[in-house]
């Protein structure tokens, strides 16, 4: 990277800018580089931490599956119980 400005700062000065303002420049985009770096890495770690949320989800909708098909059976089994009492009743008092 200090090449790479050094480069910059050589480039400005053989433009014609003053050596001050291209030292100023080539600082300036030597910060720049370095933020940039540190929103990369944030953005690896962010990413890092999507695929452990994905990886959670897709846990939780295999647990969903299980008490979906959980759900359907007691509903059959209520709804029959339902019915052969009402039977019952029925034929108890008719």
């Amino acid at each position: 990277m200090a090449i790479m400005m050094g480069r910059l700062r050589a480039a400005l000065v053989a433009g014609g800018t003053p050596e001050n303002m291209a030292d100023e420049a080539a600082t300036g985009a030597a910060s720049y580089e370095t933020r940039l770096g540190g929103v990369e890495g944030k953005l690896t770690n962010l990413d890092g931490r999507m695929s452990n949320v994905e990886t959670r989800l897709s846990s939780v909708d295999s647990r969903v599956a299980g008490l979906d098909a959980r759900v359907s059976v007691l509903t059959w089994m209520v709804t029959f119980n339902i019915g052969l009492t009402i039977t019952v009743l029925f034929k108890l008092f008719h």
